[in-house]
């Protein structure tokens, strides 16, 4: 099959790196034509990328997006717009692929992907990894003003969530929104980040923890943000003390 993988927000193109869509793309490139489509623009480090091959069994094509200076910006949207319309001009101008496999966000290349999928009868696959505007919202926080701000946003998401054949996300709950608006009543499967569970385990074979007293111990993986889990942690270690465990 030939797959266009889009993936707006690319850190690094590295085989044993920790890209997600890298990850993805090189291991259907075992049995399939794959191409992955991202940005001339680093995310990461606000910088044009300077180089254009990369030591992997996938294509790579770079589409020009212009720079901004920081996340929360006007530079950054009108970034993402122009980067949206290249995906479209791009995808309007290479063959018709078998399957489209689009990361969300960004919305505007999601959006572009979603309508062309749709047009020409191509099975269409996102993978969620935020949730815009809610993630926005966490952070510019006006009652009701936020709403109609954030308006135009979230109704492109709910288009993008629409058109999916499958759904793939980070969690249940992001699997949760998108289906609430998919009339296809899409599958839609979770897959953590960082999850390849054989290494997990080979590492946890390896690094057994030795209780040399009665403390309590506990281990979190994942990001340190405000739509992860840390703070219900830590809640739950608070009820636990507060219900007689002092060695919490």
């Amino acid at each position: 099959m030939d797959i266009v993988i889009i993936a707006h927000f690319i850190t690094e193109f590295k085989k044993d790196g920790t890209s997600r869509f890298v990850y993805i793309a090189e291991e259907l490139s075992r049995t399939h034509d794959v191409e992955l489509v991202t940005s001339t623009f680093s995310h990461t480090k606000k910088k044009q990328r300077l180089e254009n091959q990369f030591d992997l069994k996938t294509k790579v094509t770079l589409l020009k997006e212009p720079s901004y200076p920081k996340n929360v910006c006007l530079g950054r949207i009108r970034s993402h717009v122009q980067f949206g319309k290249e995906v479209k001009k791009y995808l309007e101008s290479r063959k018709k692929p078998d399957v489209i496999y689009c990361a969300v966000p960004s919305l505007d290349a999601a959006y572009y992907a979603a309508q062309y999928a749709k047009e020409n009868h191509i099975k269409f696959i996102i993978d969620i990894q935020d949730l815009w505007p809610e993630a926005f919202k966490l952070v510019l926080h006006f009652p009701i003003i936020s709403d109609l701000i954030f308006y135009p946003m979230q109704k492109k998401a709910n288009q993008i969530y629409a058109c999916a054949d499958k759904i793939v996300a980070v969690s249940e709950t992001y699997c949760n929104r998108a289906k609430a608006v998919n009339p296809k009543n899409a599958e839609c499967i979770s897959v953590f980040l960082g999850t390849k569970l054989n290494v997990f385990d080979q590492h946890v074979a390896a690094n057994k923890i030795v209780r040399k007293d009665e403390k309590f111990t506990i281990g979190y993986c994942g990001t340190l943000g405000h739509s992860y889990d840390i703070k219900c942690v830590i809640d739950a270690m608070d009820i636990l003390r507060k219900k007689g465990n002092e060695n919490i």
